[in-house]
């Protein structure tokens, strides 16, 4: 099959009989497992200690985040000419 210049093909999502095409369309991409279930899962031990270390680690990184630096930081990216 020859297609004129120019002309583009439509990704089809799902199987077959599934219908649905890429255009204009979302696919979910959250996750249905919690982490505990996705550890569980995949044979990890997962312990309340575990996870008390693990949230520290989450807040302390929070913590050290510098969004406002950041931001500024993109800002002055993005007002540069290409």
């Amino acid at each position: 099959m020859r297609r004129s210049p120019g002309s583009t093909t439509k990704r089809r999502l799902g199987g077959p009989g599934e219908g649905g095409y890429a255009v204009g369309m979302e696919q979910d991409t959250s996750s249905k497992l919690s982490v505990e279930d996705i550890h569980a899962r995949m044979g990890l031990a997962v312990t309340d200690e575990g996870k008390a270390r693990a949230r520290q680690r989450r807040r302390r990184a929070e913590r050290a985040r510098d969004t406002e630096g950041r931001a500024a930081f993109l800002a002055g990216l993005r007002s540069r000419p290409a």
